[in-house]
């Protein structure tokens, strides 16, 4: 994904995306977005829903580890998932 997307999604959702910083053995968010441009509105989307569920259940660390697509789908990976979670990426 383009460097502007990118630093919008980083940007509004500061806690979803936190691995960024961390060492790729933590988190393979260093690498950034692992798609393309297209997926911006989706991930945008998805992004305010999880953000809201984990504002919601605090008890839960909600942040992403992983945003790639893959085989022509998107793959997002939660350090901790939940069914609802899970459902919200499906």
């Amino acid at each position: 994904m383009n460097d502007s997307l990118t630093r919008a999604l980083y940007e509004e959702f500061p806690h979803l995306y936190s691995g960024r910083s961390r060492a790729s053995e933590e988190s393979s968010m260093c690498w950034g977005f692992e798609c393309g441009d297209g997926w911006y509105a989706l991930l945008r989307s998805l992004s305010k829903e999880l953000t809201n569920y984990g504002s919601l259940n605090t008890q839960l660390r909600v942040e992403a580890t992983q945003v790639k697509a893959k085989f022509g789908g998107l793959h997002f990976l939660l350090r901790e998932s939940t069914p609802i979670t899970d459902a919200m990426i499906q």
